[in-house]
């Protein structure tokens, strides 16, 4: 078996401290050098976050940037409350998909944003990375990789704190001498739920609302049909029975969205499969359908033409007479940030 190699700074877990291309905050198994710390010591506000870049790691493969993003506590204490969410009856409670995506977006510690750096003028895309979240507060629920990189960077222990590593390969075979290095942010746009839709048929009308500039928008729908899915399309298990029927929805939105700014969801997961004679398996039915929008163009077909879209729902062994329908528009959050780092 082989040593992990770690770090050679005294921090609060005592173990070393390296940085390699290839590995993440827990180890690293491969023979690679560990990369040259280049200090940066960048703090800078955006998206209403605290944030600071420590330094990057220049190694054989790529380049090493780390981030670390600040969340006060009074924002967890409010969010929890607002959920009601406790470690208490965390087993206990059970949400919707419309809920799930609510929470997803308004959770503090969700920070869903892409990093690019620029050296010498070229920019260089990540290829991987890794995220670890630290709440200082709750140690008994901290490992010690975690406290380390609390020590080492110095990180205010009143705070909450998620630090990611992102790592970026060189566009030549080796790096030359670095003269500039810049960072540009960029933060996702988040899926925010705007209406539900219960349709039974062709030729029904819905009207919501756009998060992102209020304007009123209207979905019809063009058709509304019953289908399964072929057998062979499924790798099926011997002792595995799999839901195959689903609603097939093509609509048309007017005035018309991006595709890339709207989603069309159905409210339930479906059936799961299960065993033959015994009960489901949750695990097994990840990655079928999914019920998303355009996750079955394949098996469904080719849509129709012009600006009509398709939606299929989740999978069922048995359909219900009409399904509900979430509709999510994804919304910007802030505008993007450049940083000269060098």
């Amino acid at each position: 078996m082989k040593k992990i190699k770690m770090n050679e700074r005294d921090c609060a877990s005592g173990r070393e401290w390296n940085v390699f291309f290839d590995g993440n905050f827990w180890g690293y198994t491969g023979k690679e050098s560990a990369g040259e710390e280049i200090k940066v010591n960048k703090n800078f506000q955006w998206a209403g976050k605290m944030c600071l870049i420590p330094a990057v790691y220049l190694c054989g493969k790529g380049i090493v940037a780390d981030i670390c993003i600040r969340t006060e506590p009074e924002e967890i204490q409010s969010f929890m409350e607002r959920w009601n969410l406790s470690p208490e009856n965390e087993r206990e409670r059970h949400f919707t998909r419309e809920e799930q995506m609510l929470l997803e977006a308004e959770n503090p510690l969700t920070f869903d944003f892409s990093l690019r750096l620029s050296v010498n003028g070229q920019v260089l895309t990540r290829s991987h990375g890794c995220s670890v979240c630290v709440l200082p507060w709750l140690k008994e629920n901290n490992n010690r990789e975690e406290e380390q990189i609390l020590a080492y960077y110095g990180l205010d222990t009143y705070f909450a704190w998620t630090i990611w590593r992102f790592s970026f390969p060189w566009k030549t075979k080796s790096c030359a001498a670095i003269q500039t290095l810049s960072a540009q942010l960029r933060q996702n746009p988040v899926l925010i739920p705007v209406s539900r839709l219960c349709v039974s048929e062709a030729g029904e009308k819905f009207s919501f609302h756009s998060p992102e500039n209020g304007k009123a928008c209207t979905l019809t729908v063009k058709e509304y049909k019953k289908e399964e899915v072929p057998e062979n399309s499924l790798k099926m298990m011997r002792d595995t029975i799999f839901p195959t029927h689903f609603y097939r929805m093509s609509y048309l939105l007017e005035p018309d969205i991006p595709d890339d700014r709207i989603r069309i969801l159905d409210c339930s997961d479906g059936d799961k499969p299960g065993k033959r004679g015994g009960s489901c398996s949750a695990a097994a039915a990840i990655g079928i359908i999914g019920g998303a929008d355009g996750a079955l163009p394949a098996i469904a077909g080719d849509g129709p033409s012009g600006n009509v879209r398709m939606a299929c729902s989740s999978l069922y062994f048995e359909l219900p007479d009409k399904t509900d329908w979430i509709v999510a528009v994804m919304k910007e959050k802030s505008e993007d940030m450049c940083l000269e780092l060098l």
